[in-house]
């Protein structure tokens, strides 16, 4: 890819997270469904509250009410452009759920996806 298609798919990812933000604010409390494809487990993160840094709205994270929390930001690099997704559970660190996908608005909320995983964010 192109530096330009890849400032594309950056610039795309962080429209869709500066809606996001400006959406949820500080009054909605967003549920997240991660859904693993294959073998069809699903992790819940509940009425999670939204974290943003005030007038800098580059990344949101959303912390659930039993701790655990999801990170999405935006990135231009070759293998990563697009949206950048990063899951934790209660007593573990941080890992990378996927990288390079599109972050889609949708009725209720907004949905990521690959080939693995798929993740719902419900209003």
């Amino acid at each position: 890819m192109t530096d330009e298609e890849l400032d594309v798919l950056e610039a795309t990812a962080q429209k869709s997270i500066e809606e996001m933000a400006s959406v949820l604010g500080n009054t909605i409390k967003p549920n997240v469904r991660i859904i693993v494809k294959k073998s069809g487990r699903v992790i819940e993160l509940n009425k999670c509250e939204v974290f943003t840094p005030k007038d800098f709205q580059m990344w949101v994270r959303l912390d659930s009410d039993d701790g655990q929390g999801l990170e999405i930001t935006a990135n231009n690099d070759t293998e990563n452009a697009g949206a950048f997704v990063l899951h934790h559970e209660v007593g573990e660190s941080w890992g990378k759920i996927f990288r390079g996908v599109a972050l889609n608005r949708i009725e209720n909320g907004w949905v990521m996806e690959n080939e693995r995983i798929k993740i719902e964010i419900d209003l």
